[in-house]
């Protein structure tokens, strides 16, 4: 399981990406993208990159970061 702090990978947990339980997003500038938060995300069929930073391209991504941000906030409230 990732430490606190740090985003979980497909491969860390032998999951195959996209998953729900390892996805993680937060809002980018670039139309239908959000940054991808997965430590090696390359085998994920909605990754894309430019400049070196991976952007989720998901269809549901907006969900992803609504539950990314959820679960960071949790995590600010019981430190």
């Amino acid at each position: 399981m990732a430490s606190e702090g740090e985003h979980t990978s497909g491969r860390d947990t032998g999951g195959k990406l996209p998953n729900p339980a390892i996805c993680r997003a937060r809002p980018a500038k670039l139309p239908d993208m959000a940054y991808c938060l997965v430590r090696d995300p390359t085998e994920c069929e909605h990754v894309r990159y430019f400049n070196e930073v991976a952007y989720c391209t998901h269809p549901q991504r907006e969900a992803i970061i609504a539950k990314t941000v959820t679960q960071e906030e949790r995590r600010a409230a019981d430190a």
